[in-house]
C-alpha cells in the first residue's frame, strides 16, 4: 500500500469559500507525498466565480482553469490530478460528479435546467460516477437532509470537515443501501486538521477505476490528523 488519493479539493480561482490557489494545493498534497488528487470545485449551483455574463462555453471553460491550473502545477511532480465537480441540490445537499470532461459539459448547455435525478441520469449514461458528499453534514446552510440512493455510485462516508456522528451516520446510511463508501478531504484551506482519503494498491492513471477498485476494497479508506509539512498556506484574513 502507499498509493494515497484524494477526491475532494476546491480552489480559490473557482470555489469561492476556499482560500487555497490551485497551484499551492498541489504543493501541499505533494509535499505529503500523494499519488493523486482531483479537483471539485463547486459547479454552477454552488457557491462559486463563475462569471454569469459571457457564453456558456466561456462560463465552463472559466470553471474548467481551475484543474487546469492544478495539472500545469502537477507537472514535473509525478502526482497525477483529476477532474471533478461537485454539483449542490439545493439546501446544501452535494454530489462530486467524476469521468465527465469538459466536452461533454459544453455540449449541454440546457444541464442545469435539469432536475437532480435527470442530471444524475444522464452524467452516468455519459459513464460518469455520482457519489453523495457529505450527507449528513450539520451547517447553517444545510435546511435539510435529503439522500438519493436510487441516484448514486456511492457516498463520502468519511469527509474530514465533518463529526464523527455525521460520519458514521453516513456509513449507516451507506451500509443499509449496499453503496459503495469512500473518503475524502474536502479541503478548501490546503492545511487543515485531518484528512482523508483512499490509500490504494497501486497507481490509477483513471479516476473512474480508482473508484471502481475502491467499491470492493473499504479498508483502503481513511481519516487521519494531518501530518506537519514545510509548506505556507494562506489563512483567512
Amino acid at each position: 500500500m502507499g498509493y494515497k488519493y484524494e477526491l475532494h479539493i476546491h480552489t480559490a480561482e473557482v470555489s469561492k469559500c476556499s482560500i487555497c490557489p490551485a497551484a499551492k494545493q498541489v504543493e501541499v498534497y505533494n509535499a505529503l507525498g500523494y499519488a493523486g488528487i482531483c479537483i471539485t470545485n463547486h459547479y454552477f449551483n454552488g457557491y462559486n466565480s463563475i462569471p454569469r455574463d459571457v457564453p456558456f462555453e466561456d462560463q465552463i471553460r472559466y470553471y474548467y482553469h481551475g484543474y487546469e491550473l492544478a495539472k500545469e502545477a502537477a507537472k514535473g511532480t509525478g502526482m497525477d490530478v483529476f477532474f471533478g465537480l461537485e454539483y449542490t441540490m439545493g439546501g446544501g445537499t452535494d454530489f462530486l460528479i467524476f469521468g465527465l470532461g469538459i466536452d461533454w459539459l459544453i455540449a449541454h448547455p440546457d444541464q442545469m435546467q435539469w432536475r437532480p435525478a435527470e442530471y444524475f441520469t444522464r452524467v452516468r449514461e455519459a459513464g460518469a460516477m455520482v457519489i453523495q458528499a457529505h450527507p449528513y453534514r450539520k451547517a447553517g446552510y444545510i435546511d435539510t437532509i435529503k439522500l438519493m440512493p436510487w441516484h448514486v455510485d456511492g457516498v463520502e462516508v468519511y469527509n474530514a470537515t465533518n463529526s464523527d456522528f455525521d460520519n458514521n451516520m453516513a456509513v449507516h446510511y451507506a451500509q443499509m443501501y449496499n453503496l459503495p463508501m469512500y473518503a475524502a478531504s474536502d479541503n478548501h484551506l490546503g492545511k487543515q486538521k485531518k484528512l482523508a482519503g483512499i490509500n490504494a494498491d497501486r497507481r490509477y492513471d483513471d479516476i473512474l477505476d480508482l473508484l471502481k477498485a475502491t467499491a470492493n476494497h473499504p479498508e483502503w479508506l481513511f481519516c487521519e490528523p494531518m501530518p506537519e509539512i514545510d509548506v505556507t498556506v494562506p489563512t483567512w484574513d
